[in-house]
């Protein structure tokens, strides 16, 4: 699956702060006789470093106690964010809840933490564990041994293959929990919750790779997939040998005779392996991920332990078990967000040579001129008084200065990426910078996110006073900055789900030397400076309203040979000599994530002032600036590989 937005992005963002690696599992380290805490991380303890990690923690205690659990640090400054949940305990004495953060922070060691209403600790267990590095892939299995075994051995010389079972129950209730997965296979049919439902199909859009088999496909998921599979299975079939499997898995089928799969029909997609009119596996795209039916259960003879299901499954999902995007980009694609985030419209200190000016002139004020004047009226002692005034007066005058350039209200710096997948929906993700006038405590709540963390450290650690306090439970995604310094600047990062947000639609060919035809705004946001870049063609199509059309007919003889877009052919005239130059971060930025998700196609940019991240701080909006990069590949399907 393709490593998201909303995971290797947030990794990468603390690598910027500290360092790299980690891994989780269980242990518990301590409990009390009121509760007994419990910790399980990742998938079945697996997880990558670079995505979100999903933090399941149980507790067992009196019906009816609340409280909240919290993952602590067990090193100084290791975490830049401190995930917290509520908690309550059913009537069978259990409670659970799940957290999420960025995978490579538990390198430190980190401690599930449960405290009562009243911010008593009431018990505590340790979270340790082996961690997945970028080259290996990760196969999870929602069900049996038998049918997660069908699925080992797929590792090669270049690259390795976790495959790990997994509990429905334990499955993440989001879509960011999944992050850390290449290739998810349900195999068994069980009870989900719809959270946990909607996370998966999420996650498929988003370029995840699900596996239909065995029992699951058969039932039809209960009408949680159906929609999703390329086959409908409608009973039984019985085959009297199977060549086409045979030679798909270079081995042949130990157990001869009559061969039990399901009688499939192929509804959407295409026919990876089939005999004769009886498909055996069919796959189909959805969203940016790709689904997969198998219409045999790979944990029941004569299937269960054939040789050649490794090789079988090596040749219809190689090409998802790729190694993640490299550390180094993804570093590098955090540095350039966070440099755009401080360079807030509004805000910029006064010129280097103006302020040196200034100083001159008070200099000479107090020294020569104060001087001659006080020596010629030979009042010589007002000096004690008239320099420390005049020193007062300039101090008052360049806070007054400072304060009107940066003005004296909570103010929110939105920078994002809109990422448009062609169907109607798309993926938002980017960072707000906070700036705050007065010192306290600021609560940060980006209503249209999914998933937010802090971006940063300064002031010795982030928040001044206090670690921030991150909360992604429910409905309401918020980070708080206890005790921010006066004048403090906190950035954080964002990211969710769009939908109902349309397409940009194009009807373009190629004749000759030159790329006709027309590009239409099918989305909702007035879109400025858009640009169509078609191989190493920029092509500027001005402004588009919602629902306008450009023609497009321009030369594209430079289109042919390497791709080598650069942010400059991206940025707006008008903001070129900006020395803010927030636009020429934001569009590096994008222009690293499409070249890391490796799409090439004919793919359009273009900039808007929507409000699509909705901040608000402390319960109110905040004086904000915004700005975002839409990006949407056109006419073909958006590589596999790291969300834009």
């Amino acid at each position: 699956m393709a490593d998201g937005w909303r995971g290797w992005v947030l990794g990468m963002a603390l690598l910027l702060v500290w360092g790299s690696s980690g891994m989780v599992g269980v242990k518990e380290v301590a409990a009390s006789a009121l509760a007994d805490l419990r910790a399980e991380v990742g998938i079945s303890g697996s997880y990558r470093e670079s995505a979100w990690t999903p933090v399941r923690v149980t507790m067992h205690g009196s019906p009816g106690w609340r409280g909240e659990v919290v993952l602590e640090s067990l090193g100084p400054s290791s975490l830049v964010g401190q995930p917290r949940a509520p908690v309550t305990v059913n009537g069978a004495g259990v409670g659970t809840v799940t957290l999420y953060m960025p995978g490579w922070l538990l390198q430190g060691g980190v401690t599930a933490v449960l405290v009562t209403e009243t911010g008593a600790v009431e018990a505590r267990a340790h979270v340790t564990g082996q961690p997945v590095g970028r080259e290996t892939a990760v196969v999870a299995v929602v069900g049996s041994e038998a049918q997660a075994a069908s699925f080992r051995g797929l590792g090669t010389d270049s690259r390795r293959v976790v495959v790990a079972t997994l509990d429905a129950a334990a499955l993440p209730d989001k879509a960011i929990g999944l992050d850390g997965i290449d290739v998810l296979v349900v195999a068994e049919s069980a009870s989900w919750a719809p959270a946990q439902v909607e996370a998966v199909r999420q996650w498929v859009r988003d370029g995840g790779t699900l596996v239909l088999t065995g029992p699951a496909l058969a039932s039809g998921t209960e009408g949680r997939f159906t929609d999703m599979s390329p086959l409908r299975v409608t009973g039984a079939a019985v085959l009297t040998g199977a060549p086409m499997l045979e030679r798909a898995g270079g081995i042949p089928l130990t157990a001869k005779g009559h061969i039990v799969v399901g009688r499939a029909t192929l509804v959407a997609g295409s026919v990876r392996v089939a005999e004769g009119e009886q498909v055996l596996i069919a796959a189909r795209d959805w969203g940016r991920g790709e689904v997969v039916a198998v219409a045999f259960d790979p944990g029941v003879p004569p299937f269960a332990g054939w040789a050649g299901l490794p090789h079988l499954w090596q040749r219809v999902l190689g090409a998802e078990l790729h190694p993640v995007a490299d550390f180094e980009q993804e570093t590098f694609v955090l540095s350039m967000l966070r440099e755009g985030l401080s360079r807030v419209p509004g805000m910029v200190l006064p010129d280097v040579k103006t302020l040196a000016a200034l100083f001159a002139l008070y200099i000479v004020v107090v020294g020569p001129v104060l001087y001659g004047l006080t020596a010629r009226l030979d009042r010589r002692e007002w000096n004690w008084l008239l320099v420390p005034a005049l020193s007062l007066v300039v101090a008052v005058g360049l806070y007054a200065v400072g304060t009107r350039a940066w003005g004296g209200q909570v103010t929110a710096h939105e920078l994002a990426v809109i990422s448009l997948r062609g169907d109607g929906t798309g993926e938002v993700a980017g960072g707000i910078g906070l700036f705050t006038p007065h010192g306290g405590t600021y609560r940060v709540e980006p209503a249209a996110a999914e998933a937010a963390w802090p971006l940063d450290a300064r002031d010795g650690g982030v928040g001044g006073g206090g670690v921030p306090q991150v909360q992604m439970g429910g409905e309401k995604v918020s980070v708080t900055f206890p005790d921010v310094s006066f004048r403090g600047f906190r950035p954080l990062y964002a990211s969710g789900t769009m939908t109902n947000v349309g397409r940009i639609s194009a009807d373009l060919r190629v004749a000759g030397a030159r790329l006709t035809g027309t590009v239409t705004n099918g989305t909702p946001f007035a879109l400025r400076e858009v640009r169509l870049v078609y191989g190493r063609a920029v092509i500027a199509l001005g402004d588009l309203e919602p629902g306008a059309t450009a023609v497009v007919t321009d030369s594209v003889s430079e289109a042919s040979g390497a791709e080598d877009l650069t942010p400059d052919a991206l940025v707006p005239a008008e903001a070129q000599t900006d020395p803010r130059r927030r636009e020429w971060f934001l569009a590096e930025s994008a222009v690293e994530w499409r070249r890391m998700e490796g799409s090439g196609g004919p793919t359009v940019f273009a900039w808007t002032d929507a409000d699509v991240l909705e901040v608000a701080v402390n319960g109110k909006r905040p004086h904000t600036h915004r700005l975002a990069l839409v990006v949407q590949p056109l006419d073909e399907r958006a590589g596999k590989g790291a969300r834009p």
